[in-house]
């Protein structure tokens, strides 16, 4: 049995969308309990599916390129931790946006993290993958 979507709407930080000079980001914050990610199954923005090679989980100070979560290369995501999401390559128009974020939990198997938001203005004090080293 999964976690139900209610629960998993908590995850998302409301108003953490932004572009960023380089493409997008958002937000996820542990209210639940801890977890060890051991996959990054997908992130679909307005019904369109985001190519993996673009996306990066940033946590616990460190970067990690989404499609090179493995089982031997587990993500730990802590209780009232934050793990932003970072799409490099693409901006969002501004308005409303519907999200989903696919993560394998070795918990609780499959999280698919349902998102709402609207767009917000620029945010300066991003994260820029290309400056900081990758784990």
């Amino acid at each position: 049995m999964g976690v139900p979507a209610t629960l998993l709407r908590k995850l998302y930080v409301t108003g953490s969308l932004r572009n960023t000079p380089t493409g997008f980001q958002f937000q996820l914050k542990n209210r639940l309990a801890p977890a060890t990610l051991l996959r990054f199954g997908g992130l679909k923005v307005d019904g369109r599916y985001i190519a993996t090679e673009r996306v990066y989980l940033h946590v616990n100070d460190d970067v990690y390129p989404a499609s090179h979560i493995d089982v031997h290369r587990p993500v730990l995501f802590q209780v009232n931790h934050i793990l932003t999401v970072i799409v490099e390559g693409e901006t969002l128009s501004p308005g409303s946006h519907h999200l989903t974020c696919d993560l394998y939990a070795q918990e609780v198997g499959w999280l698919h993290i349902p998102i709402e938001d609207e767009l917000r203005e620029f945010l300066p004090t991003s994260v820029d993958v290309s400056q900081m080293a990758l784990s």
